[in-house]
């Protein structure tokens, strides 16, 4: 009899023990909430950006936010957004470093922030970039822990577009970063190219025109005992910004710009951006869902 309740009561421990934690990883399923993501198409007949001294928080007020750090770094007309980069206030600072010749007073240009974040999803931007040495124009996905995809241009190497990626910050030189001629032998500032950047939990995939130039695999980022690949809800980014910087940025970017003899300004265009958000991993919120766009 003694050793019958014995057993009753350990197997009565075990079931609460298991509706215990079954319980707990129900509350936890219900307590993991996706992000919240916008897929829309931005053709720029609107001006659907804000500035960030007049931004509320509510990322239904507006498509992107302008984080430059002046004003007057965009305009919008016939449909396509003017990226400005603007010479530097006073002189140019022009020094020598270990890579060579370099600014230390940087000009001022574009720089949008996406309302929203995304979780996993493909972006595509329509764009004539710059092609003078020194400026940069960029696609980014960008998280707040570090996890970056970029697509960037370089002026005077116009015949090529670059990809690159980061993990919580880290970049490996000559590894992350590679540089692709344009599929049909186009140029930077010929003509409006289509650069896309699909961004999933295995795979990332980088293309020009449709046209897939590069693809890294989540499984070969193995590394000190963790996936080292990109997995943060991400920022889109559209910039355009002076690479005349030292530490080797000018060298990077062909730079930097002789200002002195420079245009005041210098300019890259979009056209169209398409956001596409992945509903597995987002929330996914559409024009159709939201009033104060679609008016």
């Amino acid at each position: 009899m003694v050793r019958s309740v014995k057993k009753f009561l350990i197997g009565l421990i075990l079931v609460i023990g298991i509706m215990l934690i079954h319980s707990k990883q129900i509350s936890s399923k219900k307590t993991l909430k996706k992000n919240l993501c916008r897929s829309f198409e931005d053709n720029f007949h609107k001006d659907k950006i804000v500035y960030i001294e007049d931004y509320d928080g509510n990322p239904k007020c507006a498509n992107w936010v302008d984080v430059s750090q002046a004003r007057g770094a965009y305009s919008i007309h016939s449909g396509k957004l003017k990226a400005i980069l603007h010479k530097p206030k006073g002189v140019q600072g022009r020094m020598e470093d270990e890579d060579g010749a370099c600014n230390t007073n940087i000009g001022k240009g574009l720089d949008l922030n996406s309302t929203y974040m995304m979780h996993y999803g493909t972006v595509s931007v329509e764009m004539k970039a710059n092609r003078v040495g020194g400026v940069v124009t960029a696609l980014c996905l960008m998280s707040r822990e570090g996890d970056e995809f970029d697509w960037e241009t370089v002026g005077e190497d116009i015949k090529h577009a670059q990809t690159d990626y980061f993990y919580k910050g880290a970049h490996k030189t000559g590894v992350d970063g590679i540089i692709h001629a344009f599929p049909d032998g186009g140029t930077i500032d010929s003509d409006y190219h289509t650069y896309t950047i699909e961004w999933g939990p295995n795979r990332t995939i980088w293309s020009i025109d449709g046209i897939t130039v590069r693809t890294l695999e989540r499984s070969s980022n193995f590394e000190d005992g963790i996936y080292k690949y990109p997995n943060k809800p991400s920022y889109i980014k559209l910039s355009l910004w002076d690479g005349s910087g030292c530490n080797g940025t000018a060298k990077w970017s062909n730079g930097p710009i002789n200002w002195d003899e420079s245009p005041d300004t210098h300019l890259s265009y979009i056209r169209k951006v398409t956001v596409t958000c992945n509903p597995k991993y987002n929330k996914v919120v559409t024009d159709d869902d939201d009033d104060e766009l679609s008016e």
